[in-house]
């Protein structure tokens, strides 16, 4: 398996670090605006996770944002799968 598809997995398997990628989906934000929205106080771990996956980049400011447009259909295609499951 490669080593980068399992840092992916790796970092999708966390609630904390899915509702930091929702959060991020909408618009770049800063640590304490991510924990003002998810209520996780630990958003720099969560946070240095999803960057060694490549999924989140530091911007200017102290701002975290999506690391590219896959990311953002990932995180798309991830809560419209979620969302299929409910019908079912």
């Amino acid at each position: 398996m490669d080593e980068r598809l399992y840092l992916v997995g790796r970092a999708l398997a966390s609630r904390e670090r899915l509702a930091m990628l929702c959060v991020l989906a909408e618009r770049n934000a800063s640590a304490g605006e991510l924990v003002a929205r998810t209520g996780e106080p630990d958003v720099l771990e969560h946070l240095e996770v999803l960057g060694a996956a490549g999924l989140v980049r530091a911007g200017i400011g102290g701002c975290y944002g999506l690391a590219s447009l896959d990311v953002l259909a990932l995180v798309n295609a991830l809560e419209t799968i979620a969302r299929g499951t409910d019908e079912a």
